[in-house]
């Protein structure tokens, strides 16, 4: 039933006002699996390709969902799970698309997924009955493909009212926050930070060590290290152990190394054995895997004895010490060890 309190026009101007952009993504038919873990896929995406390295052109089929999908999407944006007759939930992007940072395998395809925090979502798909493109884009603007943004906030006033509820009292939430956040920059010498637990004065305060020192703490530094190995791909890091192993390593050592444990996420649905084997085939030597050519990367650098342990290639390694941060390359040598990291 209609809210008459509800006035979709200033909700509109709302919403475009508090987001940087607004998209709409079907379901693919995976909304059961996806709405209990804050993730989100859909069909094309191929976890062995870099799409943030391709052109529009060169991405082939399911290009205008892709692209936009791992260039133009970011952190903070509202995203709609709306298909071409149903409503599913909407949520904020917390994690964008980052090529070999979290998989899932659907039906044997390892796709990438990305992470939102669900505001609002359904246990059923609501069918809607606003007029679409008779064949819309799995991934698009909220705008595009005869969607928009006034229809889908008239439907969901006049059948869901309390989503709507939940995403005005969301965008206060979130500006007050940012109000706050604005004071809390403006510190000086001798600043005190006081408050009840659990409202952020170490986390605060574990930011500003990290923004004015050069070094890493090494303390209490497990979550600093995390923090660090999103800064590289997979392949770097695996890269980096290898380059500084005194020997050949096989898969599961290679996984049990400090920066590798950093930089896996245990919520993925991959193992983490399966996500190193996919970098380890890409850049491997041609002498060291039979993986498929349209799976290959034009870097050869790994290279697979008789024992299925891995190394970096002889005639590579100076190659590697140039491609590879400085940084990374002296926390491979002498790791810290993260907090509470399980043993993989």
């Amino acid at each position: 039933m209609k809210d008459s309190n509800l006035d979709v026009n200033s909700i509109t101007k709302c919403i475009y006002n508090h987001f940087n952009e607004i998209w709409r993504c079907a379901d693919s038919g995976y909304w059961y699996g996806f709405k209990d873990v804050n993730e989100l896929t859909f069909n094309y995406l191929d976890a062995s390709v870099d799409y943030r390295k391709l052109t529009r052109l060169q991405m082939g089929k399911g290009s205008r969902s892709i692209y936009p999908f791992t260039h133009d999407l970011k952190r903070g944006d509202l995203l709609f799970v709306l298909s071409k007759n149903e409503f599913y939930g909407f949520g904020i992007i917390t994690e964008p698309y980052k090529f070999n940072e979290k998989i899932i395998d659907i039906n044997g395809h390892l796709r990438p997924v990305i992470e939102l925090d669900y505001l609002f979502k359904l246990e059923k798909p609501l069918r809607h009955s606003f007029s679409s493109n008779r064949q819309p884009s799995t991934f698009s603007k909220i705008n595009q493909y005869s969607f928009n943004l006034e229809n889908t906030l008239l439907f969901l006033i006049d059948q869901v009212p309390s989503a709507i509820e939940k995403l005005l009292k969301y965008i206060d939430l979130n500006e007050k926050k940012h109000s706050q956040q604005a004071e809390m920059e403006k510190l000086h010498l001798n600043t005190i930070f006081y408050g009840p637990p659990g409202t952020g004065k170490t986390y605060k305060l574990n930011e500003l060590r990290v923004a004015f020192t050069d070094d890493l703490p090494k303390g209490g530094s497990g979550e600093t290290l995390r923090e660090k190995m999103r800064e590289f791909t997979y392949w770097e890091i695996i890269a980096a152990v290898l380059y500084q192993a005194q020997q050949p390593l096989l898969v599961k050592d290679i996984c049990n190394h400090p920066l590798y444990k950093a930089k896996f996420n245990p919520a993925n649905k991959v193992k983490p054995q399966n996500m190193a084997w996919v970098d380890l085939q890409a850049y491997a030597t041609d002498e060291s895997t039979n993986s498929s050519s349209k799976y290959r990367r034009g870097l050869q650098i790994f290279e697979k004895n008789e024992k299925s342990e891995w190394t970096i290639a002889k005639d590579k390694k100076i190659e590697v010490k140039d491609l590879l941060d400085e940084e990374l390359l002296k926390l491979a040598e002498k790791p810290m060890v993260p907090e509470s990291s399980p043993a993989i």
